[in-house]
């Protein structure tokens, strides 16, 4: 790229990270222009609409087909044309932002700007993620909220982007059985699905008291709970007969996340399961033989990393087509295996580092993967044809 060439920079990031902050340094450096609500306020003028109106669809979830309804806006007393559908938004933005990556080198923040730009060779795209703490932190600092109203704002914000597309399952777990029962009755689950509750970790409880636990916690709450059993992190394995238990007991309990890596003990569930209680693979790499014995799904690791084609091979064993299935299983069974060897996720966060889209940084007491470890994975993307 010569120095007269125009190039853009699209900046993506989890909220919370800084990508305003570091966008709007990098276009002062570069002495370019920058563009986030700016893209807004440019929109605003084109479509005739109040910018605040335009405010209130931008930070809803994109729903592409839903109208959005008059909505009264006091303030200058101008005759704004207020019925305005979120696809109508995303469509001056999409068109806008592509103009301004074409007319001037310029750095664009967030707005699906680099999926938009993808065939565009001069763009430079960045994704900012940070440690859950540090986002909680920044949020905190920003509105001036404590740390844990800032945990709100990140789950509002979950929330309301999904906008009820797809399910959400929050995770409420401890080893403090009275504290994560003050915390179902407390805090507000307002557009929450259910929750997924592990089994006490570190202080091993028997299996009536894991059953106890359990009692409490659904008698909490109304909401659906997804069990997780992952003896490999808790220091103790649920068993078939404890978790057939829960599941007879109490209605509102309706499935488990089996990552015991026992087979027969999720082969005993799934045989004498009620039919309101389902069964969903934690271990990628058992998902596949998981399925044809009777599990609904996954709550994938490897998933991070590939979205599309591990939700493939999913759907095609739900389906009934194991031939397929099983061929998507062959491809990723040495990544099943590399992604644990250093532990998890420093093995996921260093497939994703690999293929360029986040730093490779854990929280300690974790550390990233050796470097062995590091490029065997970048090694099998590679044969994969997977861009590192």
């Amino acid at each position: 790229m010569n120095k007269d060439q125009k190039f853009v920079i699209t900046i993506g990031r989890e909220r919370g990270s800084g990508g305003r902050m570091v966008g709007k340094e990098l276009a002062r450096r570069f002495h370019i222009h920058y563009y986030d609500r700016e893209i807004l306020a440019c929109a605003s003028k084109e479509l005739d609409v109040d910018e605040a109106y335009l405010s209130s669809i931008d930070e809803r979830s994109m729903n592409f087909m839903q109208n959005v309804f008059p909505v009264a806006y006091g303030g200058s007393g101008a005759a704004f044309n207020y019925v305005t559908t979120e696809a109508e938004l995303i469509g001056v933005q999409s068109r806008l932002i592509c103009e301004f990556a074409s007319s001037r080198s310029c750095v664009i923040v967030g707005r699906c700007a680099d999926y938009l730009l993808r065939d565009n060779p001069n763009c430079i795209r960045i994704f900012l993620s940070s440690d859950m703490e540090d986002r909680i932190e920044h949020i905190s600092e920003i509105y001036g909220v404590s740390k844990e109203d800032a945990k709100k704002k990140i789950k509002k914000m979950v929330i309301d982007r999904v906008n009820g597309r797809i399910p959400i399952l929050l995770g409420v777990g401890s080893n403090n059985t009275r504290a994560v029962v003050e915390t179902l009755k407390n805090d507000d689950f307002t557009g929450v699905d259910a929750i997924l509750s592990v089994v006490p970790y570190y202080n091993k409880p028997s299996q009536e008291g894991i059953y106890q636990h359990y009692k409490a916690i659904a008698s909490a709450t109304e909401l659906p709970i997804v069990l997780y059993n992952v003896p490999g992190r808790t220091g103790v394995n649920m068993t078939a007969e404890t978790t057939l238990r829960i599941a007879k007991d109490f209605q509102n309990v309706i499935a488990i996340k089996e990552a015991s890596g026992n087979i027969t003990q999720m082969d005993d569930i799934i045989k004498n399961k009620p039919a309101n209680f389902d069964v969903i693979s934690g271990d990628d790499g058992i998902t596949f033989p998981l399925i044809t014995l009777g599990a609904v799904g996954v709550i994938s690791v490897i998933g991070n990393a590939f979205p599309r084609e591990f939700s493939r091979m999913t759907r095609l064993a739900l389906q009934g087509d194991f031939a397929n299935a099983l061929t998507i299983h062959h491809k990723f069974t040495e990544l099943f295996n590399l992604l644990f060897v250093d532990g998890n996720p420093a093995g996921v966060k260093s497939m994703l580092n690999a293929m360029g889209m986040i730093e490779n940084k854990l929280r300690l007491p974790l550390v990233p993967t050796r470097i062995t470890t590091f490029e065997a994975i970048r090694k099998v993307l590679n044969e994969l044809n997977i861009k590192c």
